[in-house]
């Protein structure tokens, strides 16, 4: 069941940096090989401290350092050189903030982007002299640690009680410093938050979905009615993993006007073509139009898979000398991609990837596990009767099916998208 439908506990039985613009143009470059490594092995090719040290895009950086940032795979986008697409989806966000004062929530599946949106919004909202805090929940999150590390961060200038020349602020006093040692509550916690003075403050909850005490989402609901209630200058943007808000707004209907829930879907394949376009102007590496036309359709839509391929094609080609990302190496990369994916699946998982693949027609497979892969990994039977091979017992009717594992979708996806490439 999805965490939205599981929002502040209102399901019963639910089923559980900024980068500065430097100028350096430093040549990153590993020391001399030990003896012992003389025989050929791979070796990391720069060392940590000069690298981190370097935040420019300078054509100095090794190709393998380039591609990192080109296409970055395992961080979210936090440049706003970067960031391609979701130009619609931004203005409505921003609007929703800054002009009718809502509190918003990005839902959507895994890899489609939410995290990097998130990160893209804080940057632009400290650029218009938003005062931003960003948390990452976790299972164990609850509004009084959370918001007391927020609290934390924020000085006391900016709060009607803090008189700048006052020996609190100089002191370096905080938000934090107004709580009581007792648990915070909604109130109290809204009661200091109205204070906010000078600016506007912007709390970013992200991966919200991986809270799993109900009172946390109870108690961050009531926080947003209060703040709402309020006027406060200070609101709240939610992100996670979700198929749709209804339940949050059919549960509690009194905060159904402050709060807006935006859908993150699936890229355009212009978008994808931007996001190609911004990896190869930074990495230097070009690829060429049929690759390029392969790559988008096999990304599906996700700017996860998307900067992933690329990654991978990009890597096979500098590996073989090349000076354009090709076809061929689409396909190499697609086909390491599958290798990978399929050794993190359980035996079990694994044994239904094979037998899919053996018994269902690609083309009817390709079409199903699309449809997983947009439908948080479910399919319906009767829209895929053919999916039947992946069923225990013998179901009958139009069912909702899952695979055995969430990796199922994707590593079938790869695999054909190499076969078909």
């Amino acid at each position: 069941m999805s965490w939205i439908r599981k929002l502040f506990g209102l399901v019963k039985n639910a089923d559980p940096t900024e980068d500065e613009d430097g100028q350096a143009t430093l040549v990153v470059s590993g020391p001399a090989a030990p003896a012992n490594l003389a025989g050929g092995l791979p070796r990391f090719s720069g060392l940590a401290n000069e690298i981190e040290a370097d935040r420019s895009y300078s054509r100095e950086l090794s190709a393998g350092h380039r591609l990192g940032r080109a296409y970055p795979v395992s961080q979210p986008v936090s440049d706003l050189r970067q960031f391609a697409g979701r130009r619609e989806l931004l203005t409505s966000v921003i609007r929703s903030i800054e002009e009718r004062r809502m509190h918003v929530v990005l839902y959507g599946d895994r890899g489609i982007g939410k995290t990097s949106l998130l990160h893209i919004i804080a940057l632009l909202a400290k650029d218009a002299r938003y005062l931003v805090r960003y948390s990452s929940c976790s299972a164990s999150s609850d509004l009084d640690s959370t918001f007391r590390a927020i609290a934390e961060d924020i000085p006391l200038l900016y709060h009607e009680k803090g008189d700048p020349t006052s020996a609190q602020v100089e002191s370096g006093k905080t938000l934090a410093d107004l709580f009581d040692a007792s648990r915070l509550t909604p109130a109290a916690l809204s009661e200091v938050l109205d204070g906010v003075s000078g600016t506007r403050l912007l709390i970013i909850l992200d991966e919200f979905d991986r809270t799993e005490k109900p009172e946390f989402r109870r108690e961050v609901a009531e926080l947003i009615k209060n703040l709402s209630d309020r006027s406060s200058k200070v609101q709240i943007l939610i992100g996670g993993v979700a198929e749709n808000l209804s339940e949050l707004v059919r549960q509690i209907p009194s905060i159904r006007r402050n709060l807006l829930g935006i859908p993150v879907g699936r890229m355009s394949d212009t978008e994808l073509a931007e996001i190609l376009t911004n990896g190869q102007a930074i990495s230097g590496l070009p690829i060429d139009k049929i690759a390029q036309d392969r790559l988008i359709g096999s990304a599906n839509g996700s700017p996860y898979l998307a900067n992933l391929i690329a990654h991978q094609a990009s890597s096979r080609a500098i590996e073989r000398g090349g000076k354009t990302v090709t076809a061929t190496d689409l396909k190499d990369g697609l086909g390491m991609m599958a290798r990978e994916q399929m050794l993190r699946l359980p035996e079990r998982a694994q044994q239904q990837v094979e037998k899919l693949l053996a018994q269902v027609p690609h083309e009817q497979l390709r079409a199903a596990v699309g449809h997983a892969l947009e439908h948080f990994g479910h399919v319906s039977l009767k829209q895929f009767p053919a999916l039947k091979a992946m069923a225990d017992g013998k179901p009958a009717g139009d069912i909702s099916l899952a695979f055995e594992d969430d990796g199922v979708p994707l590593t079938i996806w790869l695999r054909l998208a190499e076969l078909e490439n």
